[in-house]
Parts: C-alpha cells; structure tokens; sequence
C-alpha cells in the first residue's frame, strides 16, 4: 500500500385504578392464548384487532374475516386502499356482540371479563347464575363483548395441490344455507374459513368446537348464504416486490487495488482563521486512519492512498478539488466541515465516485448519490436500531406519546420499527401519553418507558421518578447526556437506555487493550478522534474489501440502502445505557 501525505511528522502528533382498561390505552391479551386468537389493542379512539399482512390478503378479505365495516377499516389506516405489503400491521376495529362461551377447566369470572373486555358485574348481570360461581360446560351469554377472532395456526399452511379433490369433498346438506366438508391432510380450519369466506369462530360455533384444531377426514358443516354455497377457488397469491435491502453492497465497483483520498482539516499551512481544535481534530483522525491502513496493508489489502488539507492558505476547496483531480480517484473520504462536505457531495452526483462522509452530516448529502455512504449512524436509524433492541428485553414497552409536533416522526419511526419486528410476538408496543403513563406501574415489571423527546420539563421529572427503581427503566435520547442537569449534577444520577452511534469509555475492556497498544506506539493517551479515525479507515476499506459488516473499537459499519436512487447509511448502532454519569455498552457483560 502506498501513502501519499503533506508532511510526515504528523506521524508523531498528539397507582393503577381497576377500570384502567376502560379509561387508557392499554394492550391485552385475550385468555393468553396468542397463538391462536388475534391480539386486541384498546386506545383511546376505539379497539382494534392488530392483524400482520401475509401473501394474497386484500382490503376486502381482512374486511370479511374480522366483520368490520370497509369504511371503518379504511378509517383506521390510512393509505392501506393504496396496496398492502407482507409483514405490515392493519388496526381492524372491533365489532362488539353478544356472544355465547362455554365455561372450560380453571376459567373465571375475572378470566373472562379480561377475555372478552366485560366488567365481571355485567356477566353476572346477563347470567346470575355466576354468582355464586362457573361451573365447567356452563353456557354464558356475554354481552357487548369483544369476539375472539380466531387465526391461523400456522402463518405459512401448505398449498391445497388438487383443486378437483377439494371439489369432491363438498357435499350439500342443505339447499340453502349449509354444506358439509371433510377436512382434507393439507388443511387447517383458517384455510377452510378463507376458502367460504366465513369467519373462524361461526364455524366453531356452528360445529360446537371449542379449539381450532381438527384432524384429517373430519367432517365440517359449513354455515353459508345461498349465493355462496361454492367454495373460494384456490388461487396464487399476487407476488409483492420486496423492498430494496442490503444485497446490493456499497462499494462493490471498487477496483482490487483502489486510488483513495483522504481530506482532512489540518491547517498546516497555520491558518489563524481556522479553530486549532478543528486542525487538532484532524491530525488525531489521521493518527487513527494511519495506524488502521498499516493494519489493512499487514492483512494484504492494496491501496494508493493520499492525505490531502483541505485547509489551505489562498485556495478555496473547489481549487483543491481539482488541483488534487480528484476525479481520478475511487474513493474519497468527504470533509468533516458541513460546507465543504455539501460542496463534494454536489460535485461528485453522476461522476461514480465513492464518497465516505465520516462525522455527523444531513442525510441530504446522500441524495440521489448510490455511490455515497454516510458513517455516523443517523438519529432515524438510532431510533430503528432501539426499537429492534426493545424486542430482546424481558418486560413491557411502553411509548410515551410526544405532543411536540416537530418530534412526533421519533415515536411514528419507532412505533412502526417495533410492531414490525414484534409481529410473531406476544407483547406488543403499549401507548401512553405523559399524563397517564404512571397509571401502567400497577401492570407489574419490569417496564420501559420510551420518551423520544428533547423537552427538558417532561424529561427531568420522568427520569427523577424512576432515578432508584429496578423495575421501571427509562428509553431516550443521545442528546440527553449533553444536558448538565444530566451530566453533571450530583444529586441527579440518572439511569436510562439510548441508542448511540459509537460508544468510548476507558474502563471499556477493548479500548483498554487498544489504548495499551496506542500509547506504546505513539507515547501518547489515546483520544475518542483517534479511535474514529481507526474505524472509520479500517470499517469501509474492510466492507468495500471483504464485502462483509465490520466492528471497529468504538462503532461499527453496516451500510443500509433506503432506496435505489440515494446512497447508503450506517445501520450500526450500540444499545448503551448511561449510569453514574457513565455509559456501558449493554451487548458487552
């Protein structure tokens, strides 16, 4: 590897009510028997039925099976009469009836009320008999009820393979109003009712089952109107084009041995209007870079790499771009100034160089630019990445809803990320707002409250309200720890999770061994720029290289294609949390 640099020396440089369930937005589960019966969502503007898209629904089929009205449905999502996408979540408001239930073995009363979202005072009211108590096969008849919508037992039941086979095994037994089916091997009782377009629970009441699961040869009576006495015919689900993912990798049009330059704030030429901190800042990002491409060139990667100022004395940037023709390189590393950095970003769009953003920049710069790639995780992706990072922990998550309407795209993003990650999952996202979220401490723990927000006077009190508690544990913000009232006030040890781009800290086992490493090289204590120089260099040379997400000592890299058209951002983040003024990185022991 051969390094081209301006001056060699830089070598050397330095409490709950019982009627909450009526009154907030809670999420229950029906009879705790999610597996086979659709979860319920209660908020304030009504219940609804969480069902997750699979391949060959329709507006009109989720209409049908839950007994909904069209309207209602389009009401509740917006923007679904536009298509559906495998894997999205649909709200289908509940229809409430008057239902008739069978006591089974160790139900209640209060068992049931949860069950069907009834006051027990109302069962007993329809069944006075109750009162004193349920006896098993009792029938009750539960008014006002929330019906239990049965679902599939399967998420992916096998193809019927012989349409004239199920044909044949329809038989009329009545003229008008019923046929009778024999359950062939392949089916389950979810294919049958989408087959008639009936809803699973008439054809358990009709045939007096009290479970969904039936066997082979059973014979079913199937309660249909007269124009639907002909089953649904088989038919192949409309294939939905997947969106795009991280297949298509950057820099895969890199040469074997690239040209690549770096750009960095230097000022070697002293300029007294540059900031010596920016220039320091520099000269320790090259320190890292430096010692990142000997690492590379040890492991047998080949490069021709320059280090060019940015900061010269009677040039502006666009003069050095191209007195440097730079449009003969395969890849550059951007500037950390948002001015410059915008300024490479227009120059480069059609001219198919990689372009490596390293520091904090708008996702603009990626715009309609494939070939760019930004390193410092957004806060969009952070926000993503702690939503995935939710789903591993052992409690509930409840959302605190953010008022300020400039952040309401916070909690939509992470609203949306978690039920799409937690759709084969039984503990579903709770909604709250920030006058009613301690009325969920009663639910039990341990609960983490989320609060995507940057308003002080909410975030203070939530996090003073639970600054000793084991059971109850705050989700934020990154920006929190820049606030001193967080930072550096005593009385204020305050605890909370976030997600963060890169995580340093020197008690940290690895950087321990890094900075041992650092110091007896360089006589010097090792810096967090440093370490962003080391990762930076060695996690996109390595990428583009081995084409594989690489971890560096600080933060890592796995680059994200949001569409075709724009470029790439770092998907990488680190669950840490912050306590006694420090944070930890919470996948390390």
């Amino acid at each position: 590897m051969t390094l081209a640099q301006n001056h060699q020396q830089l070598l050397n440089g330095n409490k709950l009510n019982i009627n909450i369930l009526f009154l907030f937005i809670l999420l229950f589960t029906l009879n705790n028997i999610s597996a086979q019966y659709a979860e319920v969502l209660k908020k304030e503007d009504g219940v609804f039925y969480i069902h997750t898209v699979e391949e060959g629904n329709s507006i009109y089929g989720i209409q049908r099976w839950y007994g909904c009205s069209i309207d209602d449905l389009l009401k509740a999502n917006p923007g679904i009469e536009r298509g559906l996408t495998n894997g999205t979540v649909v709200y289908v408001p509940v229809v409430r009836k008057t239902i008739s239930h069978v006591v089974e073995k160790q139900e209640t009363l209060f068992k049931l009320s949860r069950m069907y979202d009834v006051s027990v005072d109302s069962i007993i009211a329809q069944n006075p008999s109750t009162e004193n108590g349920l006896k098993i096969d009792q029938k009750l008849s539960i008014r006002n009820a929330v019906p239990r919508i049965a679902i599939a037992e399967t998420s992916n039941p096998e193809p019927i393979s012989n349409a004239t086979n199920v044909a044949g095994n329809v038989r009329l037994t009545f003229s008008d109003s019923v046929v009778e089916h024999t359950v062939l091997p392949q089916e389950n009782m979810y294919t049958i009712a989408k087959r008639f377009m009936i809803p699973v629970q008439r054809i358990l009441e009709y045939n007096q089952l009290n479970s969904t699961k039936i066997n082979a040869g059973q014979k079913l009576k199937i309660p249909l109107k007269k124009e639907n006495l002909s089953p649904v015919p088989t038919r192949t689900p409309v294939k939905i084009t997947p969106p795009i993912t991280n297949s298509l990798k950057w820099g895969e049009k890199l040469p074997k041995s690239p040209k690549i330059a770096i750009l960095l704030p230097l000022n070697l030429d002293s300029l007294s209007e540059v900031n010596k901190s920016v220039s320091n800042f520099g000269v320790d990002f090259y320190i890292g870079a430096r010692m990142a491409l000997d690492s590379l060139e040890r492991a047998g990667y080949s490069a021709s790499v320059k280090i060019i100022d940015y900061y010269q004395k009677g040039r502006s940037f666009m003069d050095i771009v191209a007195s440097e023709k730079l449009s003969s390189y395969d890849l550059i590393f951007a500037p950390f100034d948002k001015k410059e950095a915008e300024l490479l970003h227009n120059w480069s769009l059609g001219k198919q160089i990689y372009i490596v953003f390293p520091t904090s920049v708008s996702p603009s710069v990626v715009k309609k630019n494939p070939f760019a790639l930004t390193y410092s995780t957004t806060n969009e992706q952070l926000i993503m990445g702690m939503a995935k990072y939710c789903r591993t922990l052992p409690g509930r998550i409840v959302l605190i809803k953010n008022e300020k309407t400039d952040e309401n795209w916070m909690q939509n993003i992470f609203s949306s990320t978690f039920r799409n990650e937690s759709k084969n999952s039984d503990s579903p996202l709770i909604e709250a707002t920030f006058k009613n979220y301690k009325q969920f401490e009663q639910i039990g723990g341990p609960i983490y409250y989320v609060f995507l927000s940057t308003e002080k006077e909410k975030v203070l009190p939530l996090l003073t309200s639970y600054q000793t508690s084991e059971n109850f544990k705050v989700i934020g913000l990154k920006d929190w720890t820049d606030w001193k009232e967080v930072n550096a006030t005593i009385k204020n040890k305050f605890t909370f999770l976030f997600a963060a781009p890169n995580q340093f800290e020197y008690d940290d086992e690895s950087i321990k061994l890094f900075h041992k490493k650092f110091r007896n090289s360089k006589q010097a204590d090792l810096t967090k720029t440093v370490c962003l120089g080391y990762d930076v260099t060695k996690n996109v040379l390595s990428y583009s290289w081995q084409k594989q997400i690489q971890e560096g000592v600080i933060s890592s890299l796995s680059p994200a294609l949001r569409n075709e058209t724009d470029g790439f951002e770092n998907a990488a983040y680190i669950p840490v949390i912050f306590e006694q003024f420090k944070t930890r990185n919470l996948l390390k022991p």
